[in-house]
């Protein structure tokens, strides 16, 4: 009779390992723990203004929002969008440079720049533009 291999004499440490194997393989493949999975990206800044826009928090002479947010993205928070800036005291108003402009389903948003940051706000802060 011909001598069984070490697989064929422990058939369940052989098991174990074939599940642990293919649980490493999926986890290689699926990136988790990648250094690049969780990085934070920042949007490249825009080099020409393409004008100047007046913003403002304000309405009716009562200031709602004194400090807009400046989002990572044209989209919302749910969406995926996060808070990389500010324009502080927008109340009255602030004029700000702008460097772009998109239209989603929504809304437009504007690419703005104020305290050495950039990023995206909705057309609803924009009264005017200079």
């Amino acid at each position: 009779m011909k001598e069984q291999s070490w697989f064929q004499q422990h058939p369940l440490l052989t098991f174990v390992i074939v599940i642990f194997g293919m649980l490493f393989l999926a986890i290689l493949y699926s990136g988790v723990g990648s250094p690049t999975q969780n990085k934070i990206q920042i949007p490249s800044p825009s080099i020409e203004e393409i004008g100047y826009l007046v913003v403002s928090g304000e309405e009716a002479g009562t200031c709602y929002v004194k400090d807009i947010n400046l989002w990572s993205e044209p989209k919302s928070a749910v969406e995926g969008a996060y808070v990389i800036g500010k324009i502080s005291n927008a109340c009255p108003q602030k004029t700000v440079p702008y460097y772009d402009l998109t239209v989603t389903s929504d809304r437009i948003w504007y690419k703005v720049k104020s305290g050495g940051k950039q990023g995206w706000i909705t057309d609803s802060f924009v009264i005017g533009r200079k």
